[in-house]
Order: C-alpha cells, then structure tokens, then sequence
C-alpha cells in the first residue's frame, strides 16, 4: 500500500530531514544528545537516507525537492479525492498525512520520536506539523480543537488517562474509519456499531430498478459527488425494499457502501 503514497511518503522524508538539519544547525539536536533515551543520530540518519540519492543536501536543497514532489504528485494520490471531496486546505491534508504516516511504514515512528525528543512520543505531535508545514497562526488554528480537523473526527487526540499535555505537545492519529479507507480496506467505525451496522445487498437484490430511475439516481449521484456535505435524499416506492434497492443503486453511483440504522 505504501506505493500508492510514494510521493507524499517521499515528500516527508524531505520535510523531516530538512527539519533535522534545522535542529542540528541551532544545536537543539546534540550529536551526543540522549535523544529520548535512546534513538541515536545515527539510526535516524540511516531512516533519513533510505531510497535516497547519497550526498549531503542542505536547507534550500530540501525546500526545492520537496516542492518539486509536491508538484508532481497533485492529485495523484490516494488522500487527493478525499481532500476533493472534503475540501481540505493543503495544510490540513499535509496534516492528515503526517499523521498517517505511522500506518504506511513503522520507521516514522522512530523518526517523529527523535523530533519530539522523547522516544516514547512517536505519534505526530502538533508542535511537530507546524514545524514541518508552516507555523503560522492560521496553520496552528487548523489543528485546535474546535477546528474541523478534529472537530469533525478526522484527526483524534492520543490521551494517556490523567495526562494533561500542553496543546503544542498533544500526539495526534488518524481516525481508524479514516485510516482504513485511505488504506483502501472496508471502513466501519466500531463507535457506531450499537446503532447501525454494515447493510447487505440481498433483500434488495431481486427488486429492478427501472431504467428511468436509475438514470435519474445517476444524475443525482454525479452531482452530489463533489459536495462536501451531503444533503438528505428521501427515497419512496411501492413495492417492498424498493426505496433500499435505490439506495444501493445510488450508493453505487458513489463508489460505497451503505449503512443500516438499528431500530
């Protein structure tokens, strides 16, 4: 799975090493340092470089590449229709990725616990994303909690239970439904499982859908699909399961499944 995110993995590999360079350079990284007892300058340095040209890049040579890769991905990532659809600003989807990162290669575990100076802290913390994309007043109310990154369960929160972190320190992870969709596996999120659950085909399958109205489903369909925010569609008809085959249709028209609320 990782190679559909080749661009944006080795985007951040640049943001990382660069950000490194950074730290070494105002000597807020020691080459003798116990960097969160223990990831060494050396495993780190090793991390930085794997799949990489050798050579010493510096600051600027960073900031260029990673534009370049920038531009030469668009939208061909996986996290790019998503951010269509959602329309996310490209820090939040910068955001995003930083901390998905973990899931698609275990080696930024070790790489965000050396820049957060703790080794147990591997998650991406918020202080962390500023650094790497921009530490601008906007950029750091992108992340507050009251934005809709977290807001609308996206990003979560990693808390240990009676932790009271300060806001820069907070870790924070993709959402599993989110996860697991950008992964491309079957998404369900098990908060919801007391009150809707996966819906299946069968007791729709047998009831056809008139060409008429699954041309006009379509119609509906492809124009919803940019909408980040979907309005409610009411769906009725006579025959029995009928009005749950339109809906499966419709479903269909955007590429997902559908759910069943639990009565």
């Amino acid at each position: 799975m990782t190679t559909d995110f080749a661009g944006e993995l080795e985007r951040l590999d640049l943001l990382l090493h660069r950000e490194i360079l950074r730290l070494r350079a105002g000597y807020q990284l020691s080459l003798d340092e116990l960097r969160g007892v223990y990831i060494s300058d050396e495993q780190v340095d090793a991390l930085i470089a794997q799949g990489r040209p050798p050579g010493v890049p510096d600051i600027v040579d960073l900031t260029r590449a990673a534009d370049e890769v920038e531009a030469r991905i668009a939208d061909a990532s996986p996290l790019a229709s998503v951010a269509r659809r959602l329309q996310l600003s490209r820090f939040e989807r910068d955001a995003i990725f930083i901390a998905l990162a973990p899931e698609l290669n275990l080696k930024y575990e070790a790489l965000y616990g050396y820049l957060n100076n703790a080794a147990a802290r591997r998650h991406a913390t918020v202080d962390l994303i500023l650094r790497l994309c921009g530490r601008t007043p906007e950029a750091r109310a992108q992340l507050a909690g009251s934005a809709r990154l977290l807001r609308d369960g996206l990003l979560e929160v990693i808390d240990a239970p009676g932790e009271h972190r300060p806001e820069l320190a907070r870790e924070v992870m993709v959402t599993p439904a989110l996860a697991t969709a950008l992964l491309g596996l079957p998404a369900f999120d098990n908060r919801l499982a007391s009150c809707v659950a996966p819906a299946a085909e069968r007791r729709a399958a047998h009831v056809a859908v008139p060409p008429a109205v699954e041309a006009a489903l379509a119609e509906v369909g492809q124009a919803l699909a940019p909408v980040a925010h979907r309005p409610i569609v009411l769906l009725v008809g006579d025959a029995a399961h009928a009005p749950e085959a339109a809906a499966f249709a419709l479903a269909r028209c955007w590429g997902g499944g559908m759910l069943r609320v639990l009565g």
